[in-house]
């Protein structure tokens, strides 16, 4: 059924049918009978806050206010949905991957039946860090969100987490925010900013200093002198990769060296490197080399 949205969201009705293909496969998710919900910290995550929300049955939200600007990642449709959101009225059967964008403080209610999950990413203060306001989008097809969504959901369910990394998606996911769903529309993306020799320096020296450090993107941000956004978009178009690859790039390098030493287990080198369990350290060395670190020293040591 193609979704009905009166009001002035009408703009955002999709074909149903393309949707399934754009969402990844660990967006599979098993249904709960109750509510279940991930947070993360505010700190941690840029004031992005992840979590999954599964409901059975009939399901009603009395009247309330959105908290925070809001976006909702249908991940399992009900059967029939209906809401009122500030000025528009929306009833529809959901369609998995379609993506829902709600400004802080918009009226509400909303009611479905049938079984339903929702991935929710609540970002709180100003998404940009400025006065700009999100406006209200339903059922939009929007394949980037889905993905960060789904990698940030993987963090949280994650054993250990990378600051850096989810900072990262963070930081990603506000700066598109902003570029596709801003009050006055759509703008096209600003162009990536050069890093000089000098900023490049300073950052490449405090990553080397760090590498053992759950290193935070703001911190990389003010060592450069820029914003969140510029020095992730910086970096990337100076060096070729993102912050939290050239950091990977590195401990590699570093564990190389350190693989070079007989006398330091696995476990030593992995700690030494920041990681508190070998397989995440395991993990990122054979992804990047495509050998495993015991491997890689048995080579080694020929």
């Amino acid at each position: 059924m193609t979704p009905r949205v009166s009001g002035h969201a009408a703009h955002a009705s999709y074909a149903p049918q393309e949707v399934v293909r754009w969402v990844p496969e660990t967006v599979e998710l098993p249904l709960i009978s109750s509510v279940q919900m991930h947070t993360f910290s505010g700190e941690l995550w840029d004031n992005v806050k992840v979590c999954r929300k599964s409901t059975r049955g009939p399901f009603v939200m009395p009247r309330g206010h959105v908290a925070s600007d809001l976006v909702a990642i249908v991940l399992r449709s009900p059967e029939r949905e209906d809401g009122h959101f500030g000025s528009d009225h929306v009833t529809h059967r959901g369609c998995r991957g379609s993506v829902n964008v709600l400004p802080a403080g918009m009226p509400y209610t909303y009611s479905c039946e049938g079984e339903r999950e929702t991935l929710h990413l609540s970002i709180s203060g100003s998404v940009s860090g400025t006065a700009i306001a999100l406006r209200p989008v339903f059922a939009a097809a929007d394949p980037l969100i889905v993905s960060i969504g789904t990698a940030l959901l993987g963090e949280a369910t994650a054993s250990t987490t990378d600051r850096l990394y989810g900072e990262s998606l963070a930081t990603a996911l506000r700066a598109h925010l902003v570029r596709r769903y801003g009050a006055a529309g759509p703008v096209a993306p600003q162009p990536s900013s050069w890093m000089t020799r000098q900023q490049m320096q300073r950052v490449l020296d405090f990553i080397e200093a760090n590498l053992a450090q759950n290193v935070a993107l703001g911190e990389m941000a003010k060592v450069a002198g820029m914003s969140r956004t510029r020095f992730l978009s910086g970096f990337k178009r100076t060096t070729g990769m993102s912050p939290h690859r050239y950091l990977m790039d590195r401990r590699v390098e570093r564990a190389k060296v350190l693989l070079a030493d007989p006398e330091l287990s696995l476990h030593e080198v992995a700690a030494r490197l920041g990681y508190s369990e070998q397989a995440s350290f395991s993990r990122v060395f054979r992804r990047i080399t495509q050998i495993t670190p015991g491997a890689y020293r048995t080579l080694y040591h020929r």
